[in-house]
């Protein structure tokens, strides 16, 4: 089937991220209403320093979803991806990072695309700068913008949540390691001729890295992913370690929110 007739969740961690939810509303409001009609925008909002549900005005986004981590933990994006797709309301998900997403001509593409349940896919880039033209020559796929089923995500593992620096102190290397795993079970796989656009930081404002200066950081769970590798630490377990809730839609069960 394909995902016109499945359904799809596009899933984006945001993490004081203010300046670029503009884009994606405008965004999605240039999709075609049918198309539109596929999707589900869920939003993980990384506790950021104000409630990502206040910023984005709810009401002019269709099938949209709001969750927020409820603890300050730092570098968190692996537990908030983790949330994101074990709240995504359909079995088809793709996450992306906060500066990308799909043009209405790579959508359409997309939503008749026809993947295998059991394999993860990859995108490649086009990059979008005023000022920054060396940035644009970069196309390789991106690391951290797959689209997979939950089921197949869950029974991969998920991403290993001591990547996160509340628990390893570094940064990174999360989405190096999922990758990693998927390239072992052979499950790797690249979808040709529908391309992510990211936007540069002239246009978005800085990425996480450049605001937190944490390249050094980057060592530290360099270092551990290798020894995960090899054995020599074990896997994080459990998903989602953290407190959250839905912020968006409100009108839920207590039963849907945080176990």
């Amino acid at each position: 089937m394909t995902l016109r007739e499945t359904g799809l969740s596009i899933i984006h961690p945001f993490y004081n991220d203010f300046r670029r939810l503009p884009f994606h509303v405008k965004n999605w409001g240039s999709y075609n209403p049918e198309s539109r009609s596929k999707l589900h925008f869920v939003l993980v909002d990384d506790y950021s320093i104000r409630p990502l549900i206040g910023v984005i005005d709810v009401s002019v986004v269709e099938n949209l979803y709001v969750y927020r981590v409820m603890e300050d933990l730092r570098w968190n994006t692996p537990g908030a991806l983790n949330l994101g797709v074990m709240q995504a309301p359909t079995e088809w998900v793709c996450i992306m990072d906060s500066d990308c997403m799909f043009f209405p001509e790579n959508l359409e593409k997309l939503l008749d695309f026809e993947p295998e349940p059991d394999k993860f896919y990859y995108f490649k880039r086009q990059r979008i700068s005023d000022t920054m033209p060396e940035k644009l020559l970069l196309d390789r796929y991106l690391p951290c913008a797959i689209l997979m089923t939950k089921t197949a995500f869950l029974n991969i593992g998920g991403f290993d949540e001591d990547f996160s620096g509340a628990h390893s102190g570094g940064y990174g290397f999360f989405d190096t390691d999922l990758e990693n795993r998927i390239k072992v079970a052979g499950l790797r796989r690249q979808v040709d001729g529908v391309f992510i656009h990211e936007y540069m930081e002239d246009i978005m404002g800085p990425n996480v890295h450049t605001r937190e200066r944490v390249r050094n950081k980057g060592l530290i769970n360099k270092k551990l992913y290798y020894q995960k590798i090899a054995g020599e630490v074990p896997r994080g377990g459990k998903l989602c370690r953290f407190r959250w809730q839905r912020e968006w839609p409100v009108d839920y069960s207590p039963a849907d929110g945080p176990s």
